[in-house]
């Protein structure tokens, strides 16, 4: 019994973090089955990450918050070098 109350818990949590949280997902109003099941799949798939993300950060002492604003600074840069001895 302790388990499953352990196991709502993380559903609550998983929840609030959809519709409050960083993903912020708000009701849409999809009239086909397609479109609605395609929504939750995107969202479960958000959710995954987001539950990744905040399992890898969690050792460094960051939050997910702190994580992605750290990662939205990073640049990707390529440098081309001149051939110094052309042939």
């Amino acid at each position: 019994m302790w388990d499953r109350y352990g196991d709502l818990q993380k559903v609550e949590r998983d929840f609030r973090t959809l519709k409050t949280g960083l993903q912020e997902i708000r009701p849409l109003f999809l009239r086909k089955a397609g479109r609605t099941r395609g929504h939750e799949l995107v969202a479960m798939l958000a959710l995954k990450l987001t539950r990744e993300l905040e399992r890898r950060v969690q050792p460094l002492g960051l939050t997910v918050k702190v994580a992605l604003e750290r990662l939205a600074g990073v640049r990707l840069v390529t440098l081309a070098l001149r051939e110094l001895n052309p042939r």
